[in-house]
């Protein structure tokens, strides 16, 4: 029974992310998008207005314990967490890579989502255990070269986090999966650009989240996209 559940997550104010926010508000469950970008955020919020669970935005600015707790304290429990962040990935030669890339990418992907869940696991064993959901790269899932190799490598490490916090976690009642999403749509449109609506796009990421809340593994990777 996820009615009722309160999900923080991150990466949420972007095309792709609102679609997993909506599809969780249409089930009832209350969802807390920690964001730094407060318009985006608040169309967001506006067009969940009227759905069983309730959608707010919260500041990451006084970092993650600050928003984490507001949201505890407003819903009554945290129960589900899904990291979405990520940054835009460059396409280029092998060769032309700079180690200082890894470097950058790694703090970004891999340290930040550990320094979060650091903070938030304690409240989903205070909430009686949950879910936490991470997302990674089709590149990551099978070394597809098509995409970069940056973000394919740093994120395999977000598939390896996902498959030892399931195991570490399961005396817990935490439930541990990774989506890695394939060649998707836009997340965010820049002047002159269309959408390509024959990839998946908010709708289907929002999909692929229901599913992992309601199944019971723990501990899977699931491929989105090709």
């Amino acid at each position: 029974m996820i009615m009722g559940k309160t999900a923080v997550m991150t990466g949420a104010a972007g095309r792709i992310g609102s679609g997993a926010v909506k599809k969780m508000a249409e089930a009832g469950i209350n969802v807390a998008m920690i964001t730094h970008n407060p318009g985006p955020a608040a169309k967001i919020c506006q067009e969940c207005e009227g759905f069983p669970g309730k959608v707010v935005a919260v500041t990451n600015e006084g970092g993650d314990h600050a928003a984490i707790q507001k949201t505890f304290d407003q819903f009554g429990s945290v129960d589900i967490v899904i990291m979405n962040h990520g940054g835009p990935d460059h396409p280029m030669d092998l060769l032309d890579v700079e180690p200082e890339e890894l470097d950058k990418k790694f703090a970004h992907q891999v340290t930040m989502t550990f320094r979060t869940l650091k903070t938030a696991i304690p409240f989903l064993e205070q909430s009686g255990g949950g879910d936490i959901i991470l997302t990674s790269s089709k590149g990551a899932f099978d070394g597809d070269n098509s995409f970069p190799f940056v973000s394919s490598v740093v994120n395999g490490a977000v598939i390896s986090m996902t498959q030892y916090l399931a195991n570490e976690l399961a005396a817990k009642n935490i439930k541990v999966n990774c989506i890695a999403k394939g060649h998707m749509q836009a997340d965010f449109l820049h002047d002159g650009e269309t959408l390509d609506l024959t990839l998946p796009g908010p709708e289907e990421f929002g999909e692929a989240v229901m599913d992992v809340l309601n199944g019971e593994t723990s501990g899977d990777t699931v491929l989105l996209g090709k």
